[in-house]
């Protein structure tokens, strides 16, 4: 393993300004956008310290203006309407800088998207497993009231776009003050005193199978850490790397098929406060096959479960994503659209996002509807056979529906963005769930852009099929209350507006490898994770 701090892809290199010497403090050249247009006046970069990088930011933001006004004086009368220009265009581009805070080198592993470990399962078993799975989904998506969790085939748009996601896992407290980042067998607790240049504690737990389908989430006071396992299994740590308690997943004998509807869909640690003092925190833990159970962790007390409720009545196909919402108490849930054949549903029930609201008591968790929602429900209670949906009886088993892929709220629980699994980004205002903006894949900008590593590169050019197997967005995240934080599984990050998603940091994104992973921007800045062929790379990019 190796770390470095030293910004090793800078903006000065782009734009022809000299090389930084290697024995220089990190350094922060700042520039005016990719809009910048040959021979209008161009900001020079400053070197700071990295003990002083948030006053330094801010000190250049502040006297960014006086800087530019400055240059533009030295120029003659008639450049002066051109520099006005570049004035105008920098107001809407970030002034930021990159840097790879660790790195993790790899000798003897190949980075490959298919599974680590090849499941000796008889023909038979993989047989039976499907079958058990298309009957489940047949009930459940006609109608039937299931009472208990059940298997479902999961959309094959989902597991495609879960099997592009980079394996290992990258979770950021809420003050950013820690940083979780969950590997093969291990997770790392790293910290910014340290500006997470050295592992603070490490966590174990056996190896999955399949990374991917894992999630981590940290506690509201940043004292621990869960992260979930394929199977369904939870383990939660301390901050201390102490093994708190394993919350058991789903068990299959070795002649059935892995199900990854077993699997869990988000984690996630709620303000709830657990009226018995000899527990902590609520953790509600929701499985991709619709199964939502709140449990009580405690440091000393392990677990215990508080309640169970199925939510495949509405998502028969299984849950992708799921947020929780605090400011409105709302539990957010992303999953397949539904065919809305009485015209009663809402569009956003109809594109396949529902609000749940907590309760403190008995039925603990209920659906938020609208008044002709119930009135179709009300409906429906009067004969047993309009309780099965018929429409989806006859369209279970067709062309694929439209869906939720992942969903993101807002810092300010103002906004609520989700990802599609036909490419599309949609906006939705919280709590009202009404829809203010969507974006088409083909409408999105320079989305079929490839990195130019891959043009300079044979070896990357020749394996482009295998390590970009769409130009989908794969993680979302929020800059700000109406800036977005996008990454595509080319590698291409950018920051940009909600209202046009004009591109923030200039003309062209900032290039990752191939499906990175990104963060909630705190602090001033955000963390990315990529995966190269032999490494592992966490890099910030600071404003």
């Amino acid at each position: 393993m190796s770390l470095v701090s030293a910004a090793q892809r800078v903006w000065a290199s782009r734009q022809g300004l000299p090389t930084l010497p290697r024995h220089r403090p990190l350094s922060y050249p700042h520039r005016i956008g990719a809009n910048q247009e040959e021979g209008a006046p161009f900001l020079a970069y400053s070197l700071t310290s990295v003990d002083q990088t948030q006053q330094a930011l801010k000190s250049e933001f502040r006297f960014l203006r006086p800087k530019l006004n400055s240059t533009i004086g030295e120029h003659k009368q008639s450049n002066m309407a051109d520099a006005e220009d570049v004035e105008t265009k920098s107001r809407d581009n970030i002034l930021y800088d990159l840097s790879v805070l660790s790195e993790w080198t790899f000798k003897n592993e190949l980075f490959t998207r298919s599974n680590r470990e090849k499941h000796n399962v008889s023909f038979v078993g993989r047989v039976a497993s499907i079958m058990r799975r298309s009957a489940w989904t047949f009930l459940r998506t006609v109608g039937v009231s299931m009472q208990s969790p059940t298997p479902c085939i999961l959309p094959e748009q989902l597991v495609r776009l879960k099997g592009s996601q980079c394996s290992w896992k990258l979770a950021i407290s809420n003050t950013g003050n820690w940083v979780a980042i969950a590997q093969e067998n291990c997770i790392e607790i790293r910290t910014q005193r340290d500006s997470l240049e050295n592992v603070f504690r490490r966590c174990q737990f056996p190896a999955d199978p399949h990374p991917q389908w894992r999630c981590v989430a940290w506690s509201e006071d940043e004292t621990m850490v869960a992260c979930s396992r394929s199977s369904g299994a939870v383990d939660i740590f301390e901050i201390s790397g102490a093994l708190v308690s394993t919350i058991p997943g789903a068990s299959h004998d070795d002649s059935s098929a892995p199900d990854l509807s077993d699997a869990v869909a988000a984690l996630v640690f709620t303000d709830f406060k657990p009226p018995d003092e000899k527990w902590d925190y609520e953790l509600l833990v929701i499985s991709h096959h619709g199964r939502l159970v709140s449990y009580y962790v405690s440091r000393y007390n392990s677990h215990k479960v508080r309640f169970t409720h199925v939510l495949a009545g509405e998502y028969p196909r299984g849950v992708s994503s799921a947020v929780y919402d605090s400011r409105h108490r709302l539990l957010l849930v992303g999953g397949t659209g539904v065919v809305d054949t009485t015209g009663s549903l809402s569009l956003a029930r109809a594109s396949g996002i529902s609000a749940w609201r907590l309760l403190s008591d008995a039925p603990f968790c209920k659906l938020v509807t609208d008044y002709d929602e119930d009135k179709q429900k009300a409906k429906n209670a009067v004969s047993i056979f309009s309780k099965f949906n018929v429409a989806n009886m006859v369209q279970w088993n067709s062309a694929p529906v439209d869906g939720i892929f992942m969903l993101c709220r807002s810092p300010g629980s103002n906004l609520l963005v989700a990802l599609h699994f036909s490419g599309k980004l949609s906006l939705w205002e919280l709590p009202s769930l009404r829809l203010r903006r969507e974006f088409e894949l083909q409408d999105q900008p320079d989305w079929e852009e490839l990195s130019p590593a891959f043009e300079e590169n044979p070896t990357k050019r020749k394996r482009i099929k295998d390590l970009i197997p769409h130009k989908q967005l794969l993680d979302v995240n929020f800059w700000s209350e109406d800036q977005l934080i996008l990454a595509r599984c080319t590698g291409a990050v950018s920051v940009v507006s909600s209202e046009d998603l004009h591109n923030m940091l200039g003309k062209s994104p900032e290039w990752y490898e191939p499906s990175p992973h990104i963060t909630q921007a705190l602090n001033g800045g955000f963390l990315g994770m990529e995966v190269e062929c032999f490494c592992v790379l966490v890099v910030c990019l600071m404003v």
